[in-house]
């Protein structure tokens, strides 16, 4: 799930046709699962909580590897389970991150350790923007040792920072491979149907400071992330304490811009 309209994004080629989902009557044959894991760590009784057929097909691109399709109009699984922010950046080489998905059909695993000696750490991390891409088109894609298996096609792929979607994968291999988010969305938002602006911002907004405590001498460092301010250049806070009521107010520039 990647909007708050209940789009859904896989790999183009998670068909059992002919390894290309690019039509509507290939949707209408497919049941959506949703939470299907153990209700223990290492249970033998998994389920899934809902489900539903088909949805309305809405765009495929064989090279970037994806389909999207939106939930049918009687079902909001966004409402009930939420949904997952696109990163629409180059991934870091060196930075933590994980997958989670459903390998070889079972229930949700997430693949979070490593033993690889690129993976610092003990846990998997981004180890190349560059990798040559293993179903058609021309676009580098994200390298990691992250472990996949087959089934784990369609699998976001997770920054540990921020729990946002960097890469859709898609490859396995030395290196597994996944198509880099940033690319996947902006063939998207080039034609209609654009994915709405809940698909990388999240309009709740957050307010943190850079510590629990703070000196009189202490600089203290305030940062707002809110998915509904993007484009405004500028927020205003106000910042306080028990021993220092009197408000102080600060502008807070638009980074980036």
């Amino acid at each position: 799930l990647v909007s708050c309209d209940d789009h859904l994004l896989t790999n183009n080629h998670c068909t059992w046709d002919d390894n290309d989902f690019d039509t509507q009557g290939e949707l209408n044959r497919m049941e959506w699962q949703f939470m299907y894991q153990d209700a223990t760590c290492g249970g033998g009784s998994p389920a899934f909580e809902d489900s539903f057929m088909g949805g309305t097909w809405l765009e495929n691109n064989a090279n970037l590897e994806y389909t999207l399709v939106q939930a049918p109009g009687a079902e909001n699984p966004a409402a009930t389970y939420g949904w997952l922010l696109l990163d629409i950046r180059t991934a870091i080489i060196g930075e933590q991150m994980y997958v989670l998905g459903h390998p070889a059909g079972r229930p949700k695993e997430i693949a979070y350790f490593s033993t690889e000696s690129g993976d610092t750490g003990g846990v998997c991390r981004v180890l190349s923007n560059s990798e040559s891409p293993c179903i058609g088109g021309s676009a580098q894609e994200v390298g990691y040792t992250c472990d996949t298996e087959g089934g784990n096609s369609g699998s976001p792929v997770l920054a540990y920072s921020n729990h946002k979607v960097i890469a859709l994968h898609h490859c396995g291999g030395c290196n597994n491979k996944g198509v880099a988010i940033s690319n996947v969305y902006n063939s998207i938002q080039q034609s209609a149907p654009v994915l709405p602006s809940c698909t990388t911002n999240d309009a709740l907004g957050t307010v943190e400071l850079d510590g629990a405590a703070y000196t009189c001498s202490d600089t203290i460092s305030i940062e707002v992330n809110d998915g509904s301010l993007v484009g405004a250049g500028t927020v205003g806070v106000i910042i306080w304490s028990t021993l220092e009521p009197t408000p102080e107010n600060r502008t807070l520039t638009e980074t980036p811009a």
